[in-house]
């Protein structure tokens, strides 16, 4: 029975007793004031017990808020003007780095003699890109954004240094996957800097406007390392790299400008969860090293594999557990996977990841061995991807800011994606026209170009202020999470069918043919260079046959993985670029700006 049924109860007692002895009256009232004290002493009771699960949570709301909020500060025109050229510098030069590298590899597998481990370059660094991204969200909250903006872009030139000075294949792994923590932890933080320092309703063109400097970092980075690579040493690629991002930092010094908070730097790190990212770490480690080096570095069968991913799994269960649990500031708010549309959006990262990251290698295999086009010429093919992505970057997000709406421009980019991909896999073939290749090439960079950036606006906009770090280096981690599986599986599917038409095809399987077919064995991995070999017309053309239908099985493998983005897209709730609350913080801030500008007015 409720408080308010006993308390009815008892006057309708009262009344009835008025009536027959006044006497009784006062010890009933008595009776009802004491039923009604216990009534309210348990009730407060039981409220308490209720409230301590929702203090904490509060508690943990108000630290992250704190946290995300005090990073807010919207920039005028001038500020924002440079902010936002030396967010792009420091964007580029990290595809640079990051793309620059499908062209150098072979050269580099020659010099370390890495030809059936070289793939583990391009892997590592995805690993440990995914391991940190983890991490660095939390770090950029905690730390201040420009803080770990110009740590991330020392320590990236610096290991692009160590990798120049690379002695053995291990050492340069290692240094790959140590540019990869710097490297992607720079692409996170220049998109969530952009981000406290735009208006929303601006927010779609500026970061079409970074999306067009990540497309012009991987059209530059090819043609840099294949012109070191032609005309000079693979070593001062890296040497380059090294000056250019040192000097790159300088701006962001002056420049950039830094946030603090109110909470003590003791308390900021007592909430960094640590054991969730160990446990995370260990996971993406442990599920993506068995993916990657499966059918390579290990068979198939192998126990080990099998021990990898079962503790990799239990990894991710036990993180999970943390960070929903336990965690006073998880590395990944679990909450922001209630949003369905925000879920949905984390998918489409991991599939644009599956795709994107691979796609300039296996277009090297196609220009270079297929079509027998040299590592610069090769390159320069790329910007028929390059500059339609950029163009249509900086395009689509004034649209997306403009009509205040991101999901027609989804559709569009992942429908031409998902089409350019099928036709690649249906229609190309090794004679198939080069301008008719270039045309297909264009229109997969606008469906990029369209995509890359506008999925992270949409999640901006499905996601809370404070959240905004996380919610970015979460998407980040799933897309560099696809990209290290694209990477695998890609590669997987190629030398799969590589082995299997050495294995079965008659023509190489015939005497004269057995020296090529075993240098093609020792090259499954990596690039074949035919200025080593000596070969007749025949033998040439199966090389071209064999590669072509490789490159086929590969993008048959890609359509369908962004058939899928292209799919939820259409699942999506488009609500605009912004929140109220967002958009209540943003007045404030303006509003503030005004007076200020007033106040300096009348002085």
């Amino acid at each position: 029975m409720s408080g308010d049924q006993q308390e009815r109860k008892s006057i309708d007692s009262d009344e009835d007793i008025v009536a027959e002895d006044p006497v009784a009256i006062g010890k009933t009232r008595t009776n009802s004031v004491d039923n009604e004290r216990d009534i309210t002493r348990q009730s407060t009771k039981n409220d308490d017990q209720k409230s301590i699960p929702i203090i904490k949570q509060i508690t943990n709301n108000s630290l992250s808020k704190k946290l995300g909020d005090s990073h807010n500060n919207i920039l005028s025109p001038a500020k924002l003007r440079i902010v936002l050229c030396a967010m792009s510098m420091s964007l580029m030069f990290a595809f640079i780095d990051q793309n620059g590298i499908s062209v150098v590899l072979p050269y580099i597998a020659n010099d370390l003699d890495a030809q059936l481990t070289i793939s583990w370059a391009g892997t590592s660094q995805l690993i440990a890109n995914c391991c940190f991204q983890l991490l660095v969200g939390r770090f950029a909250d905690i730390f201040g954004r420009k803080n770990v903006l110009v740590f991330m872009i020392l320590m990236l030139g610096i290991f692009d240094l160590a990798c120049g000075l690379a002695q053995t294949s291990v050492q340069f792994f290692i240094f790959r996957a140590m540019c990869g923590i710097a490297n992607g932890s720079v692409m996170s933080l220049v998109m969530v800097v952009m981000s406290d320092h735009v208006t929303i309703a601006e927010r779609g063109k500026y970061q079409g406007y970074l999306t067009a400097f990540i497309g012009l970092g991987n059209g530059v980075g090819p043609l840099l390392s294949s012109a070191f690579v032609q005309h000079n040493y693979w070593r001062n690629y890296f040497f380059t790299l090294f000056a250019l991002v040192t000097a790159s930092s300088s701006i962001i010094i002056i420049f950039l400008p830094n946030s603090k908070t109110n909470i003590s730097m003791k308390e900021k790190l007592k909430n960094i969860d640590y054991v969730g990212w160990v446990f995370g770490s260990l996971g993406l480690i442990l599920v993506l090293i068995p993916i990657n080096g499966g059918g390579l570095t290990y068979d198939w069968n192998e126990p080990k594999i099998i021990i990898m991913f079962v503790i990799g799994g239990v990894c991710f269960i036990v993180f999970g557990i943390i960070e929903t649990k336990f965690a006073k500031l998880p590395l990944v708010p679990f909450k922001v996977f209630r949003s369905t549309s925000l879920a949905l959006i984390f998918i489409q990262s991991f599939c644009l990841g599956v795709v994107f990251s691979p796609l300039l290698y296996y277009l090297a295999y196609y220009f270079e061995i297929v079509r027998n086009k040299s590592v610069l010429i090769t390159a320069c093919y790329f910007l028929c991807i390059i500059g339609p992505h950029s163009t249509f970057s900086a395009i689509s997000g004034r649209i997306v800011s403009s009509t205040n709406q991101y999901n027609p421009v989804l559709w569009t980019g992942f429908g031409l994606w998902t089409l350019t991909l099928g036709v690649w896999a249906g229609a190309i073939d090794k004679n198939t026209s080069l301008v008719g290749v270039c045309f297909l090439m264009v229109f997969y960079g606008i469906g990029q170009g369209m995509t890359f950036q506008n999925t992270l606006v949409a999640a901006l906009a499905h996601s809370r202020s404070q959240d905004r770090a996380v919610v970015i280096s979460t998407r980040n981690t799933l897309r560099s999470f696809g990209g290290s599986l694209g990477l695998g599986f890609s590669s997987l599917i190629f030398a799969t069918s590589f082995t299997k038409s050495l294995k079965n095809d008659d023509f190489i399987n015939q005497q004269d043919n057995l020296q090529l077919k075993q240098y093609l064995a020792e090259h499954v991995y990596s690039k074949i260079d035919l200025s080593h070999i000596s070969i007749t017309n025949e033998q040439h053309e199966y090389i071209r046959d064999i590669y072509m239908q490789c490159c086929k099985d590969v993008f048959t493998f890609w359509a369908p993985i962004i058939g899928v983005a292209f799919i939820v897209s259409w699942f999506i709730k488009d609500k605009g670029l912004s929140t109220k609350n967002e958009q209540k913080v943003e007045d404030e801030q303006k509003f503030e700006q005004n007076d200020n500008i007033k106040g300096e007015e009348k002085v």
